[in-house]
């Protein structure tokens, strides 16, 4: 596939930064100035889009460097059985669930009286934090873990066999999580120390709180801190605290770890995103979008490796990885990487899904960038099917967007006419194109009080629960705008600061907080709101319209 022009400019522009001599040549990955890491995730996305299908498509696992830590011996005398059991638990822990399934096959058919290497297959078939079991799978597993249990010698064997066995006998519910994390704890207190099971028994904790048990964050936290105190670099346990301390409402724990776990698996395209979900709720929205792209390349390369037929969105986590990307690109102002991430949706899944409903969160940003960052290429998009009457609302949404930033009110007016539907995404963007249209007409009282209407339908979104959130941008800034349109500074301020509560460093919030701050004389403060927005932007802060904040 031929690259585009700005694939062939970010090439070209990297290889002549590489070529600098540079003092800076030894810096970590977070040194790196914001320009190069855009040109870096631009170009990621172009080496996706240069991927040759493999011809000879036979997929195939084999035991590859730089997926993660996971692992301990087992009983068995096979060396390849040990061997695989150790990689389909590193892959578990890396949330490559289909390869972990077939690394722990390979363990059992090297060894089929290993007991651990048939509990690691019958584990590999259930739920997990991001995916409950299928019946099939469900009953599959606990046929397996049966068969584990026969095979059982050992006092942790025996443990582990027999609470697999029960967990997959009951419903899939919190209660059943929680017990069979307190087996994992009980059978790591016997025989040699591992992190493994404790850590097993965090993801078990982390999926009960998925099932609606929101106490189990603090205790996955309180297992998994002292294993990072003595192993700093265990991916597994950074991966989990990332999600632990996320669902936790503590997400800046995680950041020392967070930054260094792709280096620490420079392979494993989960585990490369992970640090966007810390990122993201730190306010470092600008690392979120270029993470992402580094994965979808990771998530590339390894279907290439597997010799994995279809396109590449046929890795597992690969639209959440591109949709996490637009939002992160969508909140730093980098147009570029923003407009790369929009123009790969459709080249990503060709057969079009994402023109459906079953997308339409896809294509909520795919749309905003474009109404964003280039017009034209939003006006020249044919409205969506009718039959995706969500992805044509968000379609009619983000022209009312563009309108709006354009001045248009009467094309602003026919856009918010065409939105349909009446869940919480659709009030939210109704009421923001009202607050839109009411701050063209100079109501800004009444946009003021638009905007506060659809944050409050925002606030109803569960933060912790959506990766990335739901809604592309704080609404509730656009509020503080409206007021500081008023000339209410105070009102301007206080909103402003209630969304950077939530949505921390947002540089276009800081923005309005500055100008509130001149307006009540408090000129210290505003200057250092003003710098961190123009630092946290990637783009010319100065001509952020006050109307399309």
């Amino acid at each position: 596939m031929k690259l585009d022009t700005l694939c062939a400019l970010a090439g070209a522009t990297l290889v002549w930064l590489v070529a600098l001599p540079s003092q800076a040549a030894n810096q970590s990955q977070t040194d790196i100035s914001f320009g190069e890491k855009s040109l870096a995730a631009v170009f990621a996305i172009c080496r996706v889009e240069a991927r040759a299908e493999p011809h000879d498509a036979n997929r195939t696992i084999f035991i590859q460097t730089g997926m993660g830590d996971g692992g301990f011996p087992v009983s068995t005398v096979n060396s390849k059985a040990q061997a695989w059991f150790d990689y389909g638990l590193k892959m578990f822990h890396a949330f490559y669930h289909g390869d972990a399934r077939l690394a722990f096959d390979n363990a059992v058919a090297a060894d089929p009286h290993c007991a651990m290497c048939l509990w690691g297959q019958a584990l590999s078939r259930g739920p997990t934090m991001n995916f409950d079991a299928e019946a099939d799978d469900f009953k599959s597993g606990l046929d397996m873990a049966k068969r584990a249990q026969a095979q059982a010698r050992t006092a942790r064997d025996k443990l582990l066999t027999a609470a697999l066995v029960t967990r997959y006998s009951r419903p899939q519910d919190a209660a059943a999580e929680r017990d069979f994390a307190a087996a994992l704890i009980k059978a790591s207190e016997t025989g040699p120390a591992t992190p493994d099971l404790r850590l097993l028994a965090s993801e078990v904790l982390l999926t009960a709180w998925k099932r609606g048990d929101h106490t189990t964050a603090a205790q996955a936290i309180g297992l998994i801190e002292p294993i990072l105190h003595s192993a700093p670099q265990n991916t597994a346990a950074i991966h989990y605290y990332i999600h632990a301390t996320e669902y936790g409402g503590q997400p800046a724990s995680a950041l020392p770890y967070a930054e260094k776990l792709a280096a620490l698996a420079p392979n494993a395209s989960h585990l490369i995103h992970m640090a966007a979900h810390t990122f993201f709720r730190v306010g470092r929205y600008e690392d979120a979008a270029t993470i992402n792209a580094s994965a979808m390349r990771a998530d590339s390369d390894h279907l290439t490796q597997t010799r994995t037929a279809g396109p590449v969105s046929a890795a597992l986590y690969y639209e959440h990885n591109l949709n996490f990307g637009m939002a992160g690109a969508l909140m730093s102002g980098d147009r570029a990487v923003a407009l790369k991430f929009a123009d790969h949706l459709p080249r990503a899944f060709p057969n079009m899904n994402s023109e459906k409903d079953d997308m339409s969160y896809d294509q909520a940003r795919r749309f905003m960038i474009y109404a964003r960052y280039d017009p034209a290429r939003m006006l020249a998009l044919p409205e969506p099917a009718a039959d995706s009457p969500e992805t044509r609302s968000f379609y009619h949404y983000a022209r009312g967007e563009l309108f709006a930033a354009r001045g248009d009110a009467n094309s602003l007016a026919m856009e918010t006419e065409k939105i349909s539907g009446d869940d919480r995404a659709m009030k939210i963007a109704r009421q923001v194109l009202v607050g839109r249209l009411a701050m063209l007409q100079h109501r800004f009282a009444d946009a003021a009080a638009a905007f506060e209407q659809a944050a409050t339908e925002q606030d109803g979104f569960l933060p912790t629960a959506m990766d990335p959130p739901a809604w592309w941008y704080p609404v509730r800034r656009s509020a503080a705008a409206a007021w500081l349109a008023d000339g209410q500074f105070a009102k301007a301020a206080e909103a402003a600061r209630k969304s950077l509560a939530a949505w921390p460093s947002d540089p276009l919030a800081l923005l309005v907080l500055s100008r509130a701050d001149d307006g009540l004389g408090q000129h210290e403060d505003a200057r250092r709101y003003d710098a961190q927005a123009i630092g946290l932007w990637m783009g010319d802060i100065s001509k952020m319209n006050v109307t399309a904040i």
